[in-house]
């Protein structure tokens, strides 16, 4: 509804004049009883009658945490210029999907590598992890050599 309440009114109006009057008590007693409860809620609500005073700005939480990581991080630096002589661990890890069926999972790959800003990287490990043996049914196998015909 484009224009909000004002196109509610226009859907509701007809069907509130062609109500009955014991119907339509019913209603405006519920009305009377929210506009009392009214003061103690904190201002309006969202479609599901959650004060919008309660919403949370998930963008701006996450960037004061960020902010307050950085702020931790730079305070256990070493003093000065340690900094360059400081030794960072940095992780790499690649993994696919599950494959279907209970086939396993595809090839990961690891990557690890040493690194300060004074010496730049001073240590690496990669490899690529086997996820075990293969276990091809009958409409894989079919499918794979229809795709692949006898290569030599």
């Amino acid at each position: 509804m484009p224009n909000g309440m004002a196109d509610v009114v226009k859907l509701a109006h007809p069907s509130w004049k062609a109500m009955p009057e014991s119907e339509k008590q019913e209603y405006e007693r519920q009305a009377k009883e929210l506009k009392r409860s009214a003061p103690n809620q904190a201002g309006r609500l969202d479609c599901k009658g959650r004060p919008l005073a309660d919403r949370v700005d998930t963008e701006a939480v996450m960037a004061k945490r960020r902010l307050e990581e950085r702020k931790r991080v730079v305070a256990a630096w070493p003093p000065g210029i340690g900094v360059v002589q400081e030794k960072f661990l940095l992780l790499n890890i690649q993994s696919l999907c599950e494959l279907p069926d209970g086939m396993g999972y595809m090839p990961c790959e690891i990557g690890v590598v040493e690194y300060s800003l004074q010496d730049g990287i001073t240590r690496e490990f990669h490899r690529f992890i086997q996820p075990g043996k293969e276990s091809l049914d009958k409409e894989t196998t079919i499918g794979v050599q229809i795709l692949v015909p006898e290569h030599q």
